[in-house]
């Protein structure tokens, strides 16, 4: 098992277990901290996106600071910040890459992952 996958696995395990985290808080006569709701769960696009793309298009990543010079971006180049995104064209720019962003192979990222990725980004907008 690769890092990735160890470290996605490790991710999905952590954000399938607030759901139960959350009802054993509520169901709790004096719980320790205020519930968690189910809405505060990331979804699995979510963290995906962290995991394959964070490092470069979250706050400080390269592809963040490449997009903030470019005219007509909004969000300061936050992609998980824009309104305007659509799934078929992330799915485009990975596949085929863009600018300084290199293409990405479905070895890397499969079609359901980048499906799960897109439909994050894009607000599950089609």
């Amino acid at each position: 098992m690769s890092v990735r996958q160890f470290s996605l696995l490790l991710l999905a395990a952590a954000s399938l277990q607030l759901p139960a985290v959350a009802q054993q808080a509520t169901s709790a006569a004096s719980p320790v901290w205020p519930p968690v709701s189910e809405a505060a769960a990331p979804s699995q696009g979510e963290v995906l996106f962290a995991v394959t793309c964070g490092r470069c298009h979250r706050a400080g990543g390269m592809g963040t600071g490449i997009l903030s010079r470019r005219p007509g971006i909004v969000a300061g180049g936050l992609l998980e910040q824009r309104e305007d995104l659509i799934v078929p064209f992330v799915q485009t720019v990975v596949r085929r890459g863009s600018g300084n962003m290199p293409r990405i192979s479905r070895g890397e990222v499969s079609d359901p992952e980048l499906a799960l990725i897109a439909a994050y980004l894009a607000k599950e907008k089609k």
